[in-house]
């Protein structure tokens, strides 16, 4: 089967597992089938089981899509226009999520490719970049690789799958036009002069360098900030910089070679739930709130295999009239601006390793990286798997209970440490929006009053519980099951116990225990076909379904859960 076959068909397949988990398509079950009926003429047939989640696992290999019981090639347009009814959701909205999708079908392919002459990553001695390039996005969400307003010239340049070096853009700008925010440890000439080999003689006493991406500046800056460019506050450098290679979350950038720090920047591009500007709101206290979590980590010893990624400078250029219209679109406002994060190799000690989280959820036909990391660690996969709930969801976990600060603990902005391919620690990175703090904190009068959202106690539980359970391990328990490595049920009683262990020497409220029966279910698809792709509203914010049974919840049965 072709790859582009192949892309449609799993689409199609993860949209169905999707679809029924928030609640919007149904099934029949005819002699252990599934068959999710459009009408007296289509159906869509395969098998599969029912997880620990009450959610449809589909077995790829079976799906098959039938009219008036002849079998017909599976296309991802065909069924989105086939199941309009059901997900409720218009023309309009319906057209550009088809457009979307052909958009993450065409990088599905390239990742399919990658994947189909890819050795042993044990072998090739995997690190944060080279893994970080194979993920294959946020999995709940059923386009991930939507990049609307990339070509195909553009996806060759800039995806991380394309695994291609470039430079950024590298522009001179009056410090009169910019909102800064530097911690004052960081020497930013310096940085500039030895780390990326910039000559400072460009410079005038009131200028500064700053990067930008080159599609951003080719395609946005060049001709919206012209009146700024014509009057002199913004110059183009004669310098490039040293080459960077993009990450999985599109707008960071590593700088190749050992870098103290990765640039984050403006890309207005459309990929998942929103435009991928820079929202200004954190320019200038995005380094107070890293030196507040770095303060926490350090002074709390049940924080001790936890790290963050720090941000160690922020900056950002209003555009003279987008800003001052109110009810424009919000990425008119974010066009220019950058963050330089502490880069993931300097948090390493020696023999140790980095990826993030998602990391653990590349799993194509053969190839199966946990997999190969449980087995090359010389453990039992139930105490490898234990490991990493000590290592990484204990202290997250922690962080909500004693801090009451919640990190959105997603598989990208979450990195496993590994020393002998086993679990060791985590670190934690951005913090632009993904971090928030309980009304119930005891931090919550520190100097971060007013800048972090604040969220109920009973609300923030989900940045975990959502953000990591519902996200994130859900899938790679049900890879660990479908590899004969690890069967759900024993995964979820292994965090069951840990959980249990710690609150015993860490009681909890109720509306704060991830041990709970039952937890609200978080929507993120539907809410797209609710809402559509109106930019001058905010954000898209989840929207919530039936309760889900928790698998770690208090006093479940395992046994009968599957």
């Amino acid at each position: 089967m072709s790859h582009f076959k192949q892309a449609h068909i799993d689409l199609v397949a993860k949209a169905i597992e999707e679809l029924s988990f928030e609640e919007m398509i149904d099934f029949e079950v005819i002699n252990s089938t599934y068959v999710l009926r459009i009408n007296n003429q289509i159906c869509y047939a395969f098998h599969g089981k029912i997880s620990i989640w009450s959610g449809i696992q589909v077995k790829r290999e079976t799906l098959v899509k039938l009219n008036e019981g002849s079998k017909e090639t599976i296309y991802f347009d065909d069924f989105f226009r086939e199941v309009k009814d059901f997900i409720e959701i218009d023309d309009k909205t319906l057209a550009q999520f088809i457009e979307e999708g052909n958009q993450t079908i065409f990088s599905d392919v390239q990742v399919l490719e990658k994947y189909a002459s890819l050795p042993s990553l044990i072998d090739k001695n995997y690190n944060f970049t080279l893994i970080d390039s194979l993920c294959s996005g946020h999995p709940k969400l059923i386009l991930n690789k939507g990049r609307i307003g990339w070509g195909v010239s553009d996806l060759g340049k800039y995806a991380p799958e394309s695994q291609k070096p470039f430079q950024l853009k590298w522009l001179i700008i009056k410090k009169k036009a910019l909102t800064l925010g530097f911690n004052e440890s960081f020497d930013y000439s310096k940085y500039l002069v030895e780390e990326l080999g910039f000559s400072l003689d460009e410079l005038s006493e009131d200028e500064i360098f700053i990067p930008v991406h080159p599609w951003q500046w080719d395609h946005y800056l060049k001709v919206q900030f012209g009146i700024q460019i014509s009057n002199g506050d913004i110059r183009e450098s004669k310098q490039s910089g040293p080459f960077v290679t993009p990450q999985v979350s599109i707008r960071t950038m590593s700088v190749n070679g050992i870098s103290q720090y990765d640039i984050k920047l403006s890309l207005s591009i459309l990929n998942t739930s929103c435009v991928r500007g820079i929202p200004h709101r954190y320019i200038e206290s995005g380094q107070l709130i890293s030196n507040f979590m770095q303060k926490i980590v350090q002074e709390d010893p049940k924080l001790s295999q936890m790290d963050i990624l720090e941000e160690v400078g922020a900056f950002a250029v209003k555009h003279r009239s987008f800003n001052k219209i109110e009810g424009g679109s919000y990425r008119f406002k974010e066009l220019l601006g950058g963050v330089f994060r502490e880069s993931v190799a300097t948090k390493l000690n020696s023999g140790e390793r980095a990826i993030p989280v998602a990391g653990l959820l590349i799993n194509h036909h053969n190839f199966c990286f946990v997999k190969e990391l449980i087995e090359y660690s010389g453990l039992i996969p139930s105490e490898w798997v234990r490991l990493y709930v000590i290592n990484v969801l204990i202290p997250l976990y922690h962080l909500q209970v004693v801090h009451g600060i919640g990190l959105v603990a997603h598989g990208q902005n979450t990195i496993l440490k590994l020393k002998n391919h086993t679990p060791v620690g985590v670190i934690i990175k951005d913090f632009h929006g993904d971090l928030r703090i309980s009304t119930q904190s005891k931090h919550k009068e520190s100097e971060l009053q007013g800048i972090l959202d604040e969220l109920p106690t009973e609300y923030l539980i989900h940045d975990l519980f959502t953000g990591h359970f519902v996200t994130t391990l859900r899938y790679l328990s049900r890879i660990l099951d479908e590899r004969s490595i690890l069967i759900e049920k024993d995964f979820y009683k292994v965090i069951f116990d840990e959980v249990k262990k710690y609150l015993k020497d860490q009681p909890t409220q109720d509306e704060n225990n991830l041990i709970k029966e039952k937890f609200e279910k978080v929507l993120v698809n539907k809410v797209r076909f609710k809402m559509g792709y109106d930019e001058t509203a905010l954000r898209l914010k989840p929207m919530l379904g039936q309760h889900i049974l928790n698998p770690i919840g208090k006093g479940v049965q395992y046994e009968s859960r599957i």
